[in-house]
């Protein structure tokens, strides 16, 4: 997605990055520090539903322990508050990266890549290979789009509990695990073959 304004990393440590060039291997600034807490976490979680989530959902996993009185307002303000951050941390050349389309809240993709985005497709491509080589092609694209623990630094609790994350670290942890071995040893362990 090379015209995307905002990179979201969410595979290792959440970092946000904008490109104020038109591609963004010319030029990036982190903004991720310039964002609250909140905002973070919101940015994680849409991060990680990149078909877009509904607001009950969204609401219920970021304010699980402090129930908002009006949840219909609550992802709206949460909304402005990034808006607001994203336009001060970019100087007014970003302002909006979240779609509301059919009530559902999605990264826009036009404005926003992210990681995670890549990695789902590289496993997406794997599941669906039907040849030898087209498995190891996509293996290797998923141990070059894995970046690490998944918001390896966000303590949210839905992280915590896996319960909204795909188990798709442990499909990384596997391709690794097969990728590597036929360049290290010539025959893996028993214990490590599959028939």
């Amino acid at each position: 997605m090379d015209a995307a304004q905002i990179t979201v990393t969410v595979l290792g440590g959440l970092r946000v990055h904008w490109h104020p060039e038109p591609h963004p291997a010319t030029s990036s600034l982190e903004i991720t520090g310039t964002l609250q807490p909140r905002t973070q976490e919101l940015l994680v979680f849409l991060a990680l539903h990149h078909d877009g989530v509904t607001r009950d959902p969204l609401v219920s996993a970021l304010w699980s322990h402090d129930p908002p009185a009006r949840p219909t307002n609550t992802p709206h303000t949460a909304l402005a508050r990034m808006r607001t951050a994203l336009a001060a941390a970019t100087n007014g050349a970003v302002t909006d990266i979240v779609s509301t389309s059919n009530g559902r809240y999605q990264l826009d993709p036009a404005v926003v890549s992210v990681d995670y985005r890549r990695f789902a497709h590289a496993v997406a491509v794997r599941r669906a290979a039907t040849t030898d080589q087209a498995r190891i092609d996509a293996l290797w694209d998923v141990v070059n789009a894995y970046g690490g623990t998944l918001a390896e630094d966000t303590t949210a609790e839905w992280i915590e509990s896996g319960l909204t994350v795909s188990p798709l670290a442990f499909f990384a942890a596997d391709a690794i695990t097969f990728a590597v071995f036929p360049l290290n040893l010539p025959t893996p362990p028993e214990e490590l073959q599959r028939s």
